[in-house]
């Protein structure tokens, strides 16, 4: 594990469920989670494993992915600074349903899950922010499985690119920036397409001037109220 220090403050807490924390819990928190560095393609907790920490997203881009029977792996979504990841394993007391990849280089926080729990029934303020962003984030998350199956791609991709900026700005109603190097593959695999369809949606987004292609991987989107405009009625997060 490498282990990430010299970092600011983790955004789950000053922005994220635990800010409702009394200050002895949250002093608790602050010496109990372990913070450390992922790099893309690199393992944050997996499928089956036991549930024992939930990991909080400092920075970075984490893909969310089961794998069936089959061995068809089918992705769920992603999720990014602020977001929880493993919270619902560990409250129910089940391994974990899913495989966390991260797509970006990422810092991550580990709360063992004792801890966890812990703070879940001792602060109802955490409990009720929960439950709201498990809520949320399913509604999202379920949007997007439906778009992969029924949008065109360009409404996939549309539909991606408003997820990531929403997040990123917490959600800010007065407009967003995005700039993202999450890779083509990765983007293809989270919209149920090929690369190659992707890239030249992309381009045509470009073309448009709505979004700047950066490189092999960075996307940064210069018309926010454009790429609305071509989505309508999208869920926000």
């Amino acid at each position: 594990m490498k282990v990430a220090s010299a970092v600011p403050e983790c955004a789950a807490c000053t922005v994220g469920p635990y800010r409702s924390l009394p200050p002895l819990l949250m002093a608790r928190l602050t010496r109990s989670r372990v913070r450390f560095a992922r790099d893309p393609g690199d393992v944050i907790c997996q499928q089956d494993a036991p549930s024992c920490n939930v990991y909080c997203i400092h920075s970075g881009v984490v893909e969310l992915f089961q794998r069936g029977n089959n061995c068809r792996e089918v992705v769920i979504g992603t999720r990014q600074a602020g977001d929880l990841v493993g919270f619902e394993a560990v409250l129910a007391g089940l391994p974990y349903t899913t495989t966390a990849l991260a797509v970006e280089p990422s810092v991550i926080c580990a709360i063992p899950g004792t801890l966890f729990l812990e703070l879940v029934e001792r602060g109802p303020e955490l409990t009720r922010c929960l439950l709201t962003t498990a809520c949320k984030r399913g509604i999202v998350d379920q949007s997007h499985f439906a778009a992969r199956t029924h949008a065109h791609v360009t409404e996939r991709v549309v539909g991606l690119l408003l997820d990531l900026g929403r997040r990123a700005s917490n959600g800010n109603a007065n407009g967003w920036k995005l700039q993202t190097s999450m890779p083509r593959e990765t983007m293809a695999r989270l919209l149920d397409t090929t690369p190659e369809t992707l890239s030249r949606t992309l381009h045509r987004l470009a073309a448009m001037g709505i979004l700047e292609l950066v490189g092999r991987r960075g996307i940064a989107v210069r018309d926010p109220s454009a790429l609305e405009a071509l989505c309508g009625d999208h869920p926000e997060p």
